[in-house]
């Protein structure tokens, strides 16, 4: 409550809590309403937008992986060409879809990033194998009388 009763007279209201014909004290509800749904609303305007961008990065993985599996040879074992493939049809379709559907494109684009690493560990494999089977059989040379 003003104490000041000149300064009640000066302004010809009262001020502080007679102000609002209340007890307590002086608020600003509208303002505080806001100020709470203002970081709500930055969070889901953040959340949205960045959802709304082509998955440039996911792409570009998928495709370093791909060419990566293309390197190890890939194509040329059966189990790795089948994954190889898949990876290469999933980056496709990623790539088509980015700008009408982002996070379904960059769903696909992660899918396609695993299908060629593994291409390329079945190609690592298969080429292991191979070197295991040259050393065998050099080993088998080596010691037949």
């Amino acid at each position: 409550m003003c104490t000041d009763r000149s300064a009640i007279a000066a302004a010809g209201r009262p001020c502080g809590r007679e102000a609002h014909g209340r007890a307590g004290p002086r608020t600003n509800a509208p303002l505080r309403r806001v100020a709470s749904v203002l970081p709500i609303a930055t969070l889901a305007l953040t959340v949205g937008c960045a959802a709304t961008f082509p998955p440039r990065t996911q792409l570009a993985a998928a495709q370093a992986e791909l060419e990566h599996a293309e390197v190890e040879g890939a194509a040329d074992m059966p189990d790795a060409r089948l994954h190889l493939q898949l990876a290469s049809e999933d980056l496709e379709r990623a790539r088509r879809l980015a700008p009408d559907d982002p996070t379904h494109a960059a769903s696909l684009a992660d899918v396609a990033c695993a299908e060629a690493r593994l291409a390329g560990s079945l190609a690592r494999r298969g080429d292991a194998r191979a070197r295991a089977r040259a050393v065998e059989a050099e080993l088998r040379k080596a010691t037949e009388p």
